[in-house]
């Protein structure tokens, strides 16, 4: 599913923050001077909810000397 930006910013505000996380295996990939991508997969869990496993992406771009997020992309691995 793709959403924009006023979606997943309403979505996020109903969201419980995760209680714990795991981030496994960071990796950067520069994209340019001034973008880079960052790949890793988590584990999570909200208190209650059963635990999150996903492959993430987010890219980020600096803008000003400061870094910001202008993709975010994870694909949920299933729990065996």
């Amino acid at each position: 599913m793709v959403i924009d930006r006023s979606t997943f910013l309403g979505a996020v505000a109903k969201e419980e923050p995760w209680s714990t996380h795991h981030i496994h295996d960071p990796q950067v990939v520069r994209l340019g001077v001034d973008s880079a991508a960052l790949v890793y997969e988590v584990t999570a869990r909200r208190d209650g909810q059963d635990e999150f496993r996903g492959t993430l992406t987010s890219v980020y771009a600096e803008r000003g000397r400061v870094w910001r997020l202008v993709l975010h992309q994870q694909t949920p691995v299933p729990v065996v």
